[in-house]
């Protein structure tokens, strides 16, 4: 068992008492909000419009307090290296891309920031509809928890409320005791080192594989090797959101259960990226496409790359299992607007149309995959693999964990990973701790692999590591 022990960390209990301060000073605020009502200001109607455009147009960004929201999120959400120019930009509003910059987040806060009641003030006047939430109840089995609770009787099972992860899923934040308590419960040797330097882990797991990721590289990996009866650990970045739990409003999906909260951009920031963060990956928050390898990245990757696997049967087979285990298919019974519009346009100028494949079943047509999927209906990763793994008992998920590098160990030329290590932690304390493996496999995305690949390598071979394919 492990040893509980009283340790003084980089941060001291003040600090962890300290609120954190607004990025923006008061005169910031006050030119961020004059910014602000510019983009968004209050206009008034006459009188033989409806309410509810009367309060859209009256309201101004100021009075739903979207100035406030837009400084938290450039100086506290957004992790760029140039998200300083933002301050800049006040100052110097003739900066045309900063402007434009301010603008779309200025909107973007103001139409999907909701009170207490989950309602936006401008989403009827527009004609927005939300999805029904309430509508949309978690697919459950034919249970007796189920059974009792259609005829008023007990309540709904852990299980059935926090979904199929739920016996699986680890979260440090929440209690050290009760979280390295249900590690050692599950297989896992837990110990904490005995010296107080600030340099040493806060603990050490031990377990056959650890893989860093959860979405559709990771998890499909974790699944196969916890079957197989590997102890099996996966560190994943985003947080756990059961069905019952998702919101399915934009402005808090995007926040809680995408890379950056949903505004990463690439250094010269002409790009916006979407890439998932939470338990599945970008296959919790996808839209279901599931598009089989193209034959002519097949061909590339096997010939040019002299990657042979790539070219024979055993892809092919694996691609087989994976489709299936999704349920991918390529039927429909409602077609979406947008798709209906694109396929008939598409035919009265003679392209070829087909219908790209899902992981869904042909009634399944809600709208909001981006959003998660309450009715569990897409087969994503944390519905199929992850599954696996957590039902054989030879797996956990420890979720808000970061993977800061690999460990490696070299013995001469020959070099070893050994385990990773780990970043955990909230209200801006955070501590660190390893995870010791026979096997490690890093599968966090194309973004997030390679940031862990650089810091892994080093100084010297960091250009190595970051070139450009």
């Amino acid at each position: 068992m492990y040893k509980k022990e009283k340790r003084n960390k980089n941060t001291s209990s003040s600090s962890m008492e300290k609120k954190k301060k607004n990025a923006y000073s008061a005169a910031l605020m006050e030119e961020l909000t004059a910014v602000c009502d510019t983009f968004l200001p209050s206009i008034h109607l006459s009188d033989h419009h409806r309410h509810h455009h009367h309060q859209f147009y009256q309201t101004s960004a100021s009075m739903t307090q979207t100035p406030h929201h837009l400084a938290e999120l450039l100086g506290e959400k957004i992790k760029h290296p140039k998200i300083y120019l933002s301050r800049l930009a006040l100052f110097s509003l003739s900066t045309r891309i900063l402007y434009a910059g301010l603008k779309i987040f200025t909107l973007l806060v103001f139409f999907t920031q909701v009170n207490d009641k989950d309602e936006n003030v401008s989403w009827e006047a527009i004609g927005y509809s939300r999805p029904d939430h309430k509508a949309r109840k978690p697919v459950t089995h034919n249970t007796p928890h189920e059974k009792a609770r259609e005829k008023g009787e007990g309540c709904i099972s852990e299980k059935e409320r926090f979904g199929p992860l739920y016996n699986g899923i680890i979260n440090l934040n929440q209690s050290r005791e009760i979280a390295l308590h249900k590690l050692e419960k599950s297989g896992f040797p837990v110990s904490i080192p005995h010296s107080n330097g600030t340099s040493d882990p806060s603990f050490i797991v031990k377990c056959d594989v650890v893989v860093v990721g959860s979405g559709s590289g990771g998890g499909v990996v974790a699944g196969v090797l916890a079957e197989a009866g590997y102890k099996v650990l996966v560190l994943e970045k985003g947080s756990y959101l059961a069905r019952s739990n998702l919101s399915l409003l934009e402005g808090q999906t995007i926040d809680q259960m995408y890379l950056g909260n949903g505004v990463l951009g690439t250094d010269n920031m002409d790009v916006l990226l979407l890439a998932g963060s939470t338990v599945g990956g970008g296959s919790t928050i996808n839209w279901s496409a599931s598009i089989r390898t193209p034959p002519h990245v097949i061909k590339d990757w096997s010939e040019n790359h002299k990657l042979e696997m790539f070219g024979g049967e055993i892809y092919e087979n694996a691609l087989d299992v994976v489709c299936e285990k999704m349920g991918v298919q390529s039927e429909f019974e409602q077609e979406g607007f947008n798709s209906m519009i694109l396929r008939k346009g598409c035919e009265k100028l003679g392209y070829p149309v087909e219908s790209i494949p899902r992981n869904a079943g042909p009634d399944h047509h809600c709208g909001w995959c981006n959003l998660g999927c309450r009715d569990g209906k897409k087969k994503g990763v944390s519905e199929t693999w992850l599954v696996d793994l957590v039902e054989s008992g030879n797996g956990a998920i420890l979720t808000e964990c970061e993977a800061l590098k690999v460990i490696v160990d070299q013995k001469g030329r020959k070099k070893r990973a050994r385990g990773v290590s780990f970043m955990f932690g909230s209200d801006g304390v955070k501590e660190i701790a390893v995870i010791e493996s026979r096997i490690t496999v890093v599968a966090c995305g194309a973004i997030c692999t390679r940031l862990v690949i650089v810091i892994t390598c080093g100084s010297r071979r960091r250009r190595e590591a970051t070139k450009e394919p």
